[in-house]
């Protein structure tokens, strides 16, 4: 920078212009401003929300294995006929076994971090490999929410399985809609007990069958969790959601339920692009995702040919298993 361009740089200073970041640099502005600066020591992450965990048991172990089988069995024979004590007709029971196999899948991501920027932010106090490490675990957990609901590679999910039965809820609402914005309080508890009879007529009414798990849409589970003074209903509850656990078919067999929103980006996956809810029993007897192998960070020595430190992150996940379809159905028109 030349006498005449420093001086016409020194009057847009004193008048309050901001300079290029040549004219900064060459001035000194940007020395002084650094050192006029202070640096904020947190580096912000994205924020992120993973359900996965909250929303299915999951199955750990077995390690690098290719595929997770499950044996079922059943019995057959002829219905209640005694014979008595007058003959030797006596009935036969046989047993059938199958198995169910899902597929396990390598997660793989590959990290490269340039020596010298690991140096250079080192003098700073910065660490490449660990926000890099950060980055590739908001990875995973993305990734295991996904599968978790929209599975992969050809194998279902949670969310939107034909392989589950799929019910329309009772229309109940004011205009004969299924709708719970057009719901009363008693009507909507009516909908939980109709998908708890339901599950249960559908699993020979084994008491353990019954859902204690409800995922419902954003919108509706904001619904249900508002003061019962906004929506209206009977008195002595907090909410619909308080008013439907108090009262819920299965508290005669000593189940509560449990109600959580569906991720945001799960909604409108009913029949028509209508909302679903998922009514499940949640224990890993009847379904749950496999994880066999949790992330494994693998380094080396750093490479003279790339001038990079290189890391691999493995892991082995599998898919979600559903056992016992009958206790994991979905219901929309909410």
């Amino acid at each position: 920078m030349n006498p005449k361009e420093y001086q016409r740089c020194l009057a847009d200073l004193r008048s309050g212009k901001v300079l290029s970041d040549a004219a900064a640099a060459a001035t000194g502005q940007t020395f002084l401003m650094a050192e006029l600066a202070k640096l904020d020591p947190i580096v912000r992450l994205p924020l992120e929300n993973y359900t996965y965990l909250r929303d299915l048991p999951i199955d750990r172990g077995g390690g690098w294995i290719m595929n997770h089988i499950a044996h079922n069995v059943d019995f057959r024979g002829p219905q209640d006929d005694s014979a008595g004590s007058q003959t030797n007709d006596s009935r036969v029971i046989e047993y059938n076994v199958n198995q169910d196999t899902w597929p396990v899948f390598p997660y793989q991501v590959r990290v490269r971090i340039p020596i010298v920027e690991s140096l250079r932010m080192a003098q700073v106090g910065r660490s490449p490999q660990d926000l890099l490490d950060k980055g590739v675990r908001v990875d995973y957990s993305k990734t295991l929410d996904k599968r978790a609901y929209f599975g992969f590679a050809n194998n279902q999910g949670l969310v939107n399985n034909p392989a589950l039965t799929t019910t329309s809820l009772p229309d109940t609402g004011t205009g004969s809609t299924t709708q719970w914005a057009n719901k009363t309080a008693v009507a909507i508890l009516g909908d939980f007990n109709f998908m708890a009879v339901t599950n249960w007529n559908a699993s020979g009414n084994a008491p353990g069958a019954l859902p204690d798990r409800f995922l419902i849409p954003p919108e509706q589970y904001i619904y249900i969790t508002q003061p019962m003074a906004i929506v209206g209903g009977p008195s002595g509850y907090a909410s619909i959601d308080d008013y439907v656990k108090k009262n819920y078919f299965g508290s005669a067999f000593g189940i509560i339920p449990e109600m959580y929103p569906l991720p945001y980006w799960l909604e409108e996956k009913g029949p028509g692009s209508s909302q679903l809810i998922c009514a499940y029993k949640y224990d890993k007897d009847c379904l749950s995702l496999g994880i066999p192998q949790e992330i494994t960070r693998f380094g080396a020595p750093p490479s003279i040919v790339s001038g990079c430190f290189e890391f691999l992150y493995l892991a082995n996940i599998g898919v979600v298993k559903i056992n016992r379809p009958q206790t994991v159905q979905q219901y929309y028109g909410c």
